[in-house]
């Protein structure tokens, strides 16, 4: 079988990075937004991602005095993929005061915005929570093209209690990860990398 030249695989991983997804080769760790260094939801921008798979327009912001879990990813990512299944059994283990959400933001084409249909497949194929699996939609488009940007996925964030950003990551966490970060920002051994807003 003939080989591809070289040029169309830094092609392709360029083409990956641009639409959003995070393959392994891509440096992963922590990072954070403007709305993470605002102060979050203390910023007063609550505004949904979009709705849930039950119709409900969710936002992490609606979970005031709870840890609150994201996890971002797309269908059409296989690097998502690969991290949904640690989500969901880091879910299951239901920590005490905290809300898990599994937000989607993109459907099973590149460049495609996640339907309905996509996120209720989502959360029939992985076994979770309806009302906790929500489509993030952007009203944004690209000029002269149909493209709709995203973040790139997979993405984690834990929102604490007040609203504020304690933790955001860029990549894939193992569940045991995921559960030592948030039982350290729950029990006081680790703090924000971010200063918390004044109140």
């Amino acid at each position: 079988m003939k080989k591809k030249p070289l040029y169309l695989f830094v092609l392709g991983l360029g083409a990956l990075w641009l639409a959003g997804c995070s393959p392994n080769v891509i440096e992963s760790g922590e990072f954070y937004t403007q709305w993470d260094r605002q102060g979050g939801c203390q910023s007063g921008d609550t505004t949904p991602w979009g709705p849930a798979v039950t119709g409900e327009p969710v936002s992490a912001c609606q979970f005031p005095g709870q840890y609150v879990w994201v996890f971002y990813g797309a269908k059409w990512c296989t690097s998502s993929n690969r991290q949904t299944p640690a989500f969901v059994r880091f879910t299951k283990e239901a920590a005490e005061n905290t809300v898990y959400l599994s937000v989607v933001t993109g459907g099973p084409k590149v460049f495609t915005q996640p339907t309905q249909e996509d996120i209720a497949s989502w959360a029939r194929h992985y076994g979770l929570p309806p009302e906790r699996v929500v489509a993030e939609l952007s009203d944004y488009t690209i000029p002269g093209t149909n493209y709709q940007p995203g973040r790139v996925v997979p993405q984690h964030a834990l929102i604490g209690p007040q609203g504020n950003t304690l933790f955001r990551y860029l990549g894939r966490l193992s569940q045991e990860e995921m559960r030592d970060i948030l039982a350290d920002f729950q029990q006081g051994r680790r703090t924000p990398t971010l200063a918390s807003p004044s109140t």
